[in-house]
């Protein structure tokens, strides 16, 4: 059916959102399916994305303007394209390049409102995936601060720290970073759920001596996110988008950290600051997202450092990044 819709859109095009109604009203019922198709592996589909940059390239290549519906193409293989997926090319189709918008003012409030609290709730792990790709790829083609605003509001409807299980959580995670990789592309300073994913990392953090979760599941949280950042920092040309709003939580989580966990962070910390020596090799003079930087690097991570390297219990690594910094 999606095939089809594709067809006759590439053909005569569609002025108004009859036929994007048609098909939302059956893919929002449908959500926590993963639209699987015989004899094609889950990561194939790409429904699966482990990093928020692979998801960011899947769902850019949903948004592309070329694409060819014969099966075998080269341009891109819709063939081994879920229906989900070329539901989403619709939805890219139909809203980019729109004039004035009317076309999105009409048809947003079909999206926005389908998710209330109680569905937030019912979406599986693939079902927030799929939810979190819908608003991303409309995010694309749109405007990315007022769809990222309500997509954020829609995922605050969840207490998903504490009251969602840990799969879903990582989907969260992921599908917020993604977000943030869509600021950076576009050149838009990160917007105000950067700090409250930093709050809610710490809190993570604060957590892992309680017994509320494995501590193991929340190391595998702070991982995701640590990782996501570093792929933030190196997405990012200039670090001129209030990047640096997503380090603040540093201090926390090499407090709560063990000896293991700390060389994975102190790894990812080398990363950031050879972003930040690129960045500032590139660049006429100290810019302020250098200095913002420097700014959250000193007061969350220096007083570690120095308190760390005066236990005696250091690896030559650890002052070298103190040197750095």
């Amino acid at each position: 059916m999606t095939r089809c819709c594709l067809h006759l859109y590439d053909l005569w095009g569609s002025p108004d959102n009859t036929l994007l109604i048609l098909v939302w009203e059956h893919f929002h019922r449908k959500l926590n399916e993963k639209f699987q198709l015989p004899g094609i592996r889950l990561q194939e589909l790409g429904v699966v994305r482990r990093t928020p940059s692979q998801w960011l390239v899947h769902l850019k290549q949903l948004a592309a303007v070329t694409f060819d519906l014969t099966p075998g193409s080269d341009v891109t293989p819709l063939d081994k394209e879920n229906s989900y997926c070329l539901f989403l090319r619709l939805v890219s189709r139909h809203f980019r390049g729109e004039e004035g918008g009317a076309r999105w003012n009409k048809m947003r409030g079909r999206f926005y409102t389908r998710f209330h609290p109680r569905r937030m709730k019912e979406l599986s792990d693939a079902g927030l995936h799929n939810f979190f790709s819908l608003f991303l790829v409309i995010s694309i083609v749109r405007e990315v601060d007022e769809v990222g605003e309500r997509l954020c509001d829609m995922v605050n409807m969840l207490d998903w720290i504490s009251a969602v299980e840990h799969t879903k959580r990582l989907v969260i995670w992921r599908g917020l970073f993604v977000l943030m990789l869509v600021h950076v592309n576009r050149n838009s300073k990160l917007p105000p759920i950067a700090d409250d994913m930093a709050a809610k990392i710490s809190q993570v953090a604060r957590c892992r001596n309680s017994g509320e979760t494995s501590r193991h599941q929340q190391w595998e949280q702070v991982c995701t996110y640590i990782d996501s950042v570093e792929e933030v920092f190196q997405y990012s040309e200039s670090l001129g988008n209030e990047e640096y709003r997503l380090l603040t939580c540093m201090g926390q989580l090499l407090h709560t950290a063990n000896h293991i966990e700390l060389c994975k962070l102190f790894s990812v910390l080398r990363s950031l600051l050879s972003v930040l020596k690129r960045v500032s090799d590139t660049s006429s003079g100290v810019s302020v997202a250098h200095l913002g930087v420097s700014d959250v690097l000193w007061g969350n991570v220096y007083p570690f450092l120095t308190g760390h390297v005066q236990t005696g219990v250091t690896e030559p690594q650890d002052a070298t990044l103190l040197a750095v910094l």
